[in-house]
């Protein structure tokens, strides 16, 4: 979510991160971390974080890159951050005062821009974290419009993420987490993660 920079040990943590090293990544982000406060580091120790299982750490670094990314104006990769931070407190911690919050949060950074695939992230991880899924999709977007404009899953053009009827089928949502999953690990790894 929030670009590589380059610069050793982050590309380190990052390789090791993608090859699932937690340890090592670990290492070299705090490592990184010592010399200064990126995000793009914050945020590799929390998804570091989050494959060890310490989700309230994972949860204090991506936080913290969320902030740093603001203070920089970055607002699509702050975005990128709360709905990382949504999902985490609806499925590690059945928190759903705070996966509101961050799904809040990271609507209202979106306002202002053309509607587009974050907008598309935005809105599943709002229908992930809601009990009633129709509720998702804005009554100001008919379904057809979403799915041919947001819900295209970046690299496999014509691949879409089922809404509209299909909301009320909550069999679909395992499949969903699993194609979000591997959907992100694969642009990590375009983004050189």
């Amino acid at each position: 979510m929030v670009p590589v920079t380059g610069e050793e040990p982050t590309t380190a943590a990052y390789a090791a991160l993608a090859e699932g090293r937690w340890d090592d990544a670990r290492r070299g982000f705090e490592t990184a971390l010592q010399d200064v406060e990126s995000a793009d580091a914050c945020f590799g120790l929390a998804v570091a974080l989050w494959w060890m299982g310490e989700n309230y750490a994972c949860v204090d670094r991506c936080s913290r890159t969320y902030t740093l990314l603001r203070r920089s104006g970055d607002v699509e990769h702050a975005a990128h951050c709360a709905v990382w931070l949504a999902i985490t407190f609806k499925a590690n911690f059945a928190n759903f005062a705070a996966a509101n919050g961050w799904i809040g949060r990271a609507e209202r950074l979106l306002e202002p821009l053309e509607p587009g695939p974050l907008h598309g992230w935005v809105w599943v991880a709002r229908a992930y974290r809601m009990t009633d899924l129709e509720r998702s999709i804005p009554s100001s977007s008919p379904p057809d419009r979403m799915t041919r404009t947001y819900f295209r899953t970046p690299g496999t053009p014509g691949a879409r993420i089922p809404v509209g009827g299909q909301f009320g089928d909550r069999t679909w949502l395992p499949r969903l987490h699993g194609s979000v999953v591997a959907t992100l690990k694969s642009a990590r790894r375009r983004c050189g993660g």
